[in-house]
């Protein structure tokens, strides 16, 4: 099978990113432009690629919908010229697979499914990238979206975003919050299912690692 060659730069905050986001709040072109205060014809020439959204328009989008134009890590906003450069700007080209099906425990499949250059920044230590398969973390994070796990990070924080093994299901990521005697299991998406998993239940390999950063690519 050959694999896709994804350049992080061309991936970052496309047009069909925005429609992508606008489709699952549900909104027509007017309402979305007047959340923002601008022109539902800007938002058009956007969604379509005809202009790019300026600093200003970015950040407000951030601010209202709760989203990064860049990279999600829960944290800030990193774009590739945020990054560490204490090696000169080099770039890693790294083989992407899909998080794991249901069997052994692991972290990731075997099958080479993609490609991706990446500002060596990201690539710290421990961090695995993987694709995502499923709306489950939808509207946040998309089906094909690329998440980096941080497999040497495996304490719960409640809020954040976590790999976790599920038997029957494999591999899913998912956001966690701590509770007494339990972890609550939840996915975004208010259609798909979120869960408990009681503390004397949880196993050695449930938690794979946590999500130190995402990027939902451009598949339309």
């Amino acid at each position: 099978m050959s694999t896709d060659k994804i350049d992080f730069v061309d991936n970052i905050f496309q047009g069909s990113e925005l429609r992508r986001l606008r489709k699952a709040r549900k909104e027509t072109l007017e309402v979305f432009a007047q959340r923002l205060g601008v022109t539902d014809d800007m938002i058009s020439k956007i969604e379509s690629g005809k202009r790019q959204p300026g600093n200003l328009l970015a950040e407000k989008i951030e601010r209202v919908y709760g989203l990064s134009r860049f990279v999600e890590t829960g944290e800030c906003s990193l774009s590739p010229t945020d990054q560490p450069d204490d090696n000169g700007g080099e770039n890693l080209t790294i083989e992407i697979r899909y998080l794991a099906g249901a069997g052994n425990p692991r972290l990731q499949s075997d099958e080479v499914v993609a490609t991706m250059v990446f500002p060596i920044g990201f690539m710290k230590s421990g961090i695995i990238p993987v694709m995502v398969k499923g709306s489950s973390m939808e509207p946040a994070m998309y089906n094909g979206a690329i998440a980096g796990v941080d497999i040497t990070d495996k304490n719960v924080v409640s809020g954040k975003y976590y790999a976790i093994w599920i038997d029957d299901e494999g591999a899913l990521i998912k956001r966690l919050s701590r509770e007494r005697d339990r972890v609550f299991v939840e996915s975004i998406n208010p259609t798909a299912h979120s869960f408990h998993v009681n503390n004397e239940a949880l196993q050695d390999h449930f938690i794979l690692g946590r999500v130190a950063w995402w990027i939902n690519r451009d598949t339309e």
